[in-house]
């Protein structure tokens, strides 16, 4: 067994996975709102070398409202995909932050994830 199977909520067991020391690593955050996504994200910045944070959320603010979800096409098919792509050419490895709690919200993004 596993060190993440033996304890699943220990944050620091899943930083030590060796998938993490891989030279490209695509890590999408997947839970329902205030579930602690965001906060692990914040653990796995300060942990894992070159990791970019890519947030649909901090996109939003870009604009002036986090809350405003008008922007959610442009911001799932054209700007994600697009930052994906510009950190994958500087070699960085993508922390993926959103919601993302059914398989449709998820599939873009993980197509996005295996093209790079």
């Amino acid at each position: 067994m596993s060190e993440i199977e033996e304890n699943p909520l220990d944050w620091q067991a899943h930083l030590r996975h060796p998938l993490l020391m891989n030279d490209k690593v695509c890590i999408i955050l997947c839970g329902a709102p205030g579930s602690g996504k965001s906060t692990y994200g914040a653990h796995l910045l300060q942990t894992v070398p070159n990791l970019l944070l890519i947030s649909p959320d901090l996109i939003r603010a870009e604009f002036g409202d986090i809350a405003d979800q008008s922007r959610n096409h442009l911001i799932f098919n054209t700007l994600v995909p697009t930052r994906m792509v510009g950190a994958s050419a500087q070699k960085r490895n993508i922390l993926f932050d959103a919601t993302s709690i059914n398989k449709k919200n998820r599939a873009g993004i993980l197509n996005h994830a295996k093209e790079l």
